[in-house]
């Protein structure tokens, strides 16, 4: 695929995910709300809809990077997604930029890079400014698939009822 077809790809995926039908904001539920909010940076953003037919794992590792996030497996293929609150650039030196694309539901333009050891990374500052930044990580993943991830994000809205708002 040249990156010209790519880049039509994924600016497709980031004009459908935004319709009103997928826009909702995710709702956690308690289980699920209550096991995040032990992470070191209670997530920001939360797929919606949630990635097909895989395995959401709380305080999950994305090694050898990566810690302390969610991460949606099925086999040997993940997304990670981790919200770093004092930031911090973790960007991997030898990384190249795969491309970059406009993400209407992020309010940004986010770059997506190919590390050095294959997988695939993007990062971007959580809330518009300061340094409280979210990383997203995928392995054995397209291009497309990272970038369909990224516009399925979405401000999570936390549950009021379990002791996590």
């Amino acid at each position: 695929m040249t990156q010209a077809a790519l880049l039509a790809a994924v600016a497709a995926a980031a004009v459908v995910a935004v319709t009103p039908a997928e826009a909702a904001t995710p709702k956690l539920s308690c289980r699920i709300a209550t096991a995040a909010a032990k992470l070191p940076g209670k997530p920001v953003w939360f797929p919606s809809p949630q990635p097909f037919d895989t395995t959401l794992t709380v305080d999950a590792n994305a090694k050898p990077t990566f810690a302390r996030g969610l991460k949606w497996q099925v086999e040997t293929r993940y997304f990670f997604l981790v919200r770093l609150p004092k930031g911090g650039d973790v960007r991997d030196r030898k990384a190249k930029v795969v491309f970059s694309a406009a993400f209407p539901n992020l309010g940004r333009s986010v770059s997506i890079l190919r590390r050095a050891d294959g997988r695939l990374f993007a990062q971007f500052p959580t809330n518009g400014k300061g340094v409280d930044t979210t990383v997203v990580v995928s392995l054995n993943m397209a291009t497309t698939e990272l970038g369909e991830f990224l516009s399925s994000l979405r401000k999570v809205q936390w549950p009021k009822g379990c002791g996590t708002a």
